[in-house]
Order: C-alpha cells, then structure tokens, then sequence
C-alpha cells in the first residue's frame, strides 16, 4: 500500500474579499508516484466569499470542483460565461485563463486535483453536463469531498491509491449522470428566457444577462434562440418591447417618459427610434393613429 506521509498543511486565505474567519484550506504535496498514476489533490477547502470578490489568473496547473453552498458564482471561461448557483458544481481547467467572483454573500467547497486522467475525465464530463451543473443527487459527490478533506488531514497518513479513489469516485458520479433530453433541453431554455422576458420588460435586460441566466456563452445562447424562434434574443427584446409600447400607447395615457420606464428602454431617444424604425412613425404619431380609428 502506498501511504504518504503527512504532506498537508492548514492555511487561511490571504485574498480580499473572502471571510478569513469562516474559510480555511488544506495544501497538498503528492508523492512522485502519485503524481505519474494517481489522480491526486492539490489544495481543498471552504471559502466564504463577499460581495465583490473576483480572482483571475492566466494559469494554475490544475482541474478545479466548485460546489455552491450558498449564493452564485460567475464563472468566465474559455468555454463561455456561466453563472453557478446555489446546489450546482462547477468543473474548471485551470490551465487555461480563468476568473470568478460573486455579487452576494456565497459559500462554497472546492478541491484543485491533477492527474494522468484529469484531462479525459475533464473533456467528457462538459461535453456531456457543460462547465456548470446540477446532479439529480448532490449527496454522493459531496460525502466524497468531506472524505477528501478528512484523509489530508489524518494524523497518520493515507494511502495515495485510496485517495485517487475518492476523486475518481467524484468524477465518475459526474460523468455517469444523466442529462435529460437534449432537444427537452433546448425547449426548455428558450421557453423559460420567453417568460422571463415576459415578466421582467421593465429592466434593462441584455442578451448577455439571458444568457447568464440559462448557464450558457452569449455565442452559443444567441445560435440556440435563433434556431428555435427564428430571431435573435436581441430581435425578440426587441420586439416585445415595441409590442408593449404601443399597447401602453393606445390603452393608457402614460407619457413617452413614463412608457420609456415600463417598457425597459434606456432613454426616451432610444424608444422613439425603435419604434419609429418598427412601425414607420414616431410614438406620439401611432398614438393619434390609433385612437383616431
């Protein structure tokens, strides 16, 4: 059996924006031999994160599970921009250009790992869940990730063999889930920014914040609203927007001001040339137009 000799060591995050007090970590030197046949860990740990808090790094020779306890992180990563709620992972290759932070109070646990398998494990798992997910049940994965924790910190050592067991049985709960239909998949994301769009016309929305919202890139967000609609997010706010406007216009005497305000645009220039460049007349004129009838 090979068994490390106690190679951890307890250390307190030295970055701004996170709760010294309630946040810790473990280091973690692997073995030669680890290192060549093992999956192994780097560093574990459990962070609370405040308002505020973003790192980004060009590089840090690892693979990196994030579980969300509480609140979200932003994640932007080569693969897109993904927003990691509470009860989701997230699976990051920390090799490439990476950067998260929160803009609310958020807990979460982590564990950086490495190995001659990481990269393969790595690929199929975002090619089959993407970089953020949720397992149908977290319980499994989690209790791994407390084992983690409790043999780096084993007042005897540990075997090796048996801790790259714990992180390919954490992989392996990863890649055997199953993700539901993907055609469902896409239904459900473009009926879901529909109503969210729907009920939220008042804010100034982007297509960015949507895409956010869905765990999806802009790019690969804007090419699946097309494909199912037909029009891009863009076209569609905008559109729901100008629908929205000239019901208010007929059916309320609500001012351009005040309907620019419900309506979600950003100034009331914005509003008039939409709308002009929509239905070929000014706001005011559409108006007398209609009530006119």
């Amino acid at each position: 059996m090979i068994r490390a000799e106690r190679r951890c060591i307890v250390a307190k995050p030295a970055e701004h924006g996170i709760d010294v007090n309630a946040s810790d970590f473990l280091i973690h030197t692997p073995s030669a031999i680890a290192r060549t046949t093992f999956f192994y860990p780097l560093r574990v740990g459990k962070f609370s994160y405040e308002p505020g808090y973003r790192l980004e790094r060009r590089s840090f020779d690892s693979y990196l599970i994030i579980h969300i306890d509480n609140g979200r992180l932003t994640l932007d990563l080569p693969e897109g921009s993904f927003v990691a709620e509470e009860g989701r992972f997230a699976l990051v290759n920390c090799y490439a250009h990476h950067a998260y932070g929160t803009d609310v109070p958020t807990t979460a646990q982590w564990l950086h790992f490495d190995g001659v398998m990481a990269r393969p494990y790595y690929d199929y798992i975002i090619r089959k869940l993407g970089n953020v997910f949720m397992l149908s049940s977290e319980t499994y994965a989690l209790e791994r990730m407390r084992t983690i924790t409790s043999l780096m910190t084993a007042e005897n050592g540990y075997s090796e063999a048996r801790m790259s067991k714990y992180i390919t049985d954490l992989l392996t709960e990863f890649a055997d889930e199953q993700p539901r239909s993907f055609r469902r998949k896409q239904e459900e994301v473009v009926e879901d920014t529909i109503a969210y769009v729907s009920s939220h016309l008042y804010e100034p929305l982007t297509v960015s914040e949507l895409a956010k919202r869905v765990f999806l890139s802009e790019y690969h967000f804007i090419r699946l609203f097309k494909q199912e609609t037909g029009i891009t997010p863009h076209a569609y706010l905008v559109d729901s927007r100008i629908h929205a406007v000239q019901y208010l216009l007929v059916n309320t005497g609500m001012s351009i001001r005040q309907i620019c305000q419900q309506c979600g645009f950003t100034s009331e220039s914005s509003l008039c040339a939409s709308f002009k460049k929509s239905t070929g007349l000014t706001p005011m004129k559409y108006r007398r137009l209609k009530q006119g009838e």
